[in-house]
């Protein structure tokens, strides 16, 4: 550490300003805002370094996630443009806002939580203003004007009006141009609002001071919108050293899935997604999310996938705590199975999606593949090869389960369909006879059996919503080859004798194989 004092500067009107100073620097009246010529000639040995306020920000979002581990509900606030606090050692304001509502019981109350978290940041070198308030924006004035250096100010619940009232108006949250405005009135601070007639003071000024003082006094909600996405459906396990052995996470990790299940058991719910989050004693937080194909609450399935991804939470130089997070539920009825095994004879069972042992493997399957990777096929109400499978998700059920690929209206079809129908080359002894010969893929095959057409007809909706120049008439035809293979072949339109309106003659495609 220096023995000189530091500050950051940036260019500002063609001048050096300084926007942060240092503690040494603060105490020999130094100030952000200040031009660092006069503040040379205060402090001849100062040292200087550039400030670099993108590089701030990104930090700053870093430590929100770092304080996930002491409530869900996390916002980072940055100010863009320079604000001027007096006697500021920072010309841009940041901060952290946090609600701990229902999470400081968690830490033994809220002087033990924000003695914690002082301690913890003090460890990476870094000061903080700690105030807890019954609104936003009290805990903002506090933190800001009612605390000395590294200090925490706790104020008692509905004493907002006598707490607030010796702090400048600034603390507000006002605009620069308002708090001048009220200090040509002689207004300079908050308690000096209280003896105005409310009337006045928006009739004069505009709705904005009035409502920066009723968010303050916790007459207005302010409600706080985090960054990252969050759920309420949390639990957490701190640790007395750091750990970090593989095989101490993972049982810290058993243990928060018995305790988020209970929870979600108590609430009715069923986990869809998770989010593990392990925070390292250095200050990094590390994640592993996993997906479930079913809503769930039983703690040894969930651990089971879980411990699948620890390998991804690293902690070199051990961890402080870890947080298990239901980042995604649902309502979850409590569900009672059989015991008793089918017999051979019982069918009834295959093939349902409503049993457990189907979830838990499409979970495994999941995670390990990647849920997007896990389908099934249903029918769709289309009589066109291409569309009349869609694929859905693993376990939602179809909304139509009519008819079946294998066999629609009693007209076999190909065990396997082409991505897409690929053009033939065909010889016929009439032209809207079957083909004798045809080419594909350069091989020639000679036609020894024939069976059709089957006409499919358009789908007309679709030829005159999207104008699909393919959406014409199509002539099927089971063909059997010399070889032994069996085709699924097609002509594309129709010719003119028989009601054809195209000018371009009709092509043939292969478009599947038959076993």
């Amino acid at each position: 550490m220096s023995s000189a004092p530091e500050v950051f500067t940036a260019a500002s009107h063609g001048a050096e300003q300084i926007v942060a100073i240092d503690h040494m620097a603060h105490a020999m009246g130094l100030s952000a805002g200040m031009r660092l010529a006069d503040a040379r000639a205060l402090v001849p040995e100062l040292i200087t370094r550039s400030a670099t306020p993108d590089h701030d920000r990104r930090a700053l979002s870093k430590l929100s996630y770092w304080c996930l581990q002491f409530s869900p509900w996390v916002r980072p606030e940055t100010a863009r443009e320079p604000i001027f606090l007096p006697g500021a050692a920072c010309l841009f304001d940041y901060g952290l806002n946090l609600d701990i509502s229902g999470s400081d019981h968690l830490f033994g109350g809220e002087e033990k939580m924000t003695a914690l978290i002082q301690s913890r940041l003090n460890a990476f070198s870094l000061t903080a203003h700690l105030a807890i308030a019954d609104s936003l924006g009290a805990a903002w004035a506090l933190a800001r004007f009612a605390t000395e250096p590294n200090s925490v100010t706790i104020m008692p619940p509905g004493s907002a009006k006598t707490t607030l009232a010796n702090l400048p108006l600034a603390a507000l949250r006002l605009q620069l141009q308002e708090t001048e405005d009220l200090a040509r009135l002689g207004l300079r601070q908050i308690r000096d609002l209280y003896k105005i007639p409310r009337a006045a003071i928006s009739q004069r000024f505009g709705p904005s001071i009035l409502r920066r003082l009723d968010q303050a006094l916790g007459f207005v909600g302010e409600p706080l919108s985090p960054d990252q996405e969050t759920s309420p459906l949390w639990c957490r396990m701190a640790f007395a050293e750091p750990i970090a052995h593989p095989d101490d996470i993972a049982r810290a990790s058993e243990h928060l899935c018995e305790k988020l299940c209970t929870r979600l058991a108590k609430d009715g719910l069923g986990v869809l997604r998770l989010r593990c989050s392990l925070f390292l004693a250095e200050g990094g937080v590390r994640h592993a999310d996993l997906g479930l194909a079913r809503a769930s609450r039983d703690p040894a399935h969930i651990f089971r996938l879980l411990i699948e991804h620890l390998p991804a939470l690293e902690a070199e130089f051990g961890a402080d705590a870890i947080t298990l997070t239901a980042v995604s539920a649902e309502p979850l009825k409590s569900l009672q199975y059989d015991w008793a095994l089918p017999t051979t004879e019982d069918t009834s069972t295959a093939g349902n999606l409503n049993d457990p042992e189907l979830g838990l493997l499409i979970d495994r399957l999941g995670n390990r593949l990647g849920m997007q990777n896990i389908a099934r096929f249903a029918a769709n109400e289309s009589h066109l090869p291409e569309r009349a499978v869609r694929v859905i998700a693993p376990l939602s059920s179809p909304d139509d389960q009519n008819h079946a690929w294998g066999d629609i209206d009693g007209l076999p079809r190909p065990v396997k369909l082409l991505p897409c129908p690929e053009m033939v080359e065909t010889m016929a002894e009439v032209p809207d006879g079957p083909p004798m010969l045809f080419r594909w893929r350069g091989r020639m095959h000679r036609v020894i059996r024939a069976e059709g057409p089957e006409r499919i007809a358009p789908e007309w909706w679709r030829q005159f919503a999207i104008k699909d120049p393919d959406n014409q008439t199509r002539d099927y035809f089971r063909i059997e080859v010399l070889e032994g293979q069996r085709f699924w072949l097609y002509r594309q339109g129709l010719y003119p004798e028989q009601g054809g309106h195209s000018n371009k003659p009709p092509r043939w495609y292969l478009h599947g194989f038959f076993a």
